[in-house]
């Protein structure tokens, strides 16, 4: 992602991913990723519940390292809302996701 502006335009085909896995290697070692986009079914303000278009739901906790974007600008989990329409990106540890960054782009749309 360029920043937080989240404009999936110049992801190609991962602009059309619902989620998934990925294990990235890093300067630490290796690093399991999960990404998904779809719509927030919960949110609190440790913790982000996200549904795909294809059913999948996840749930992500979110701490003051998570960056968060809305309409494409520096935002915060206290302005994310229920059925909003988000990407998010985690790291997994275990059984763990925790979102390193949430790019949220408004209200309810349907997914393609």
């Amino acid at each position: 992602m360029h920043g937080m502006h989240g404009g999936m335009m110049g992801w190609g085909i991962l602009s059309r991913i619902e989620h998934g896995e990925g294990t990235l290697k890093t300067p630490h070692g290796q690093e399991v990723m999960d990404i998904q986009r779809g719509t927030v079914e919960s949110v609190s303000p440790g913790q982000l519940k996200v549904r795909s278009a294809d059913g999948f739901s996840a749930t992500y906790a979110v701490n003051h390292s998570t960056k968060i974007g809305k309409n494409g600008k520096p935002s915060d989990i206290a302005q994310v809302m229920t059925h909003d329409q988000v990407i998010v990106l985690a790291t997994k540890s275990g059984s763990t996701a925790t979102a390193t960054r949430v790019v949220d782009t408004g209200g309810a749309t349907t997914n393609r």
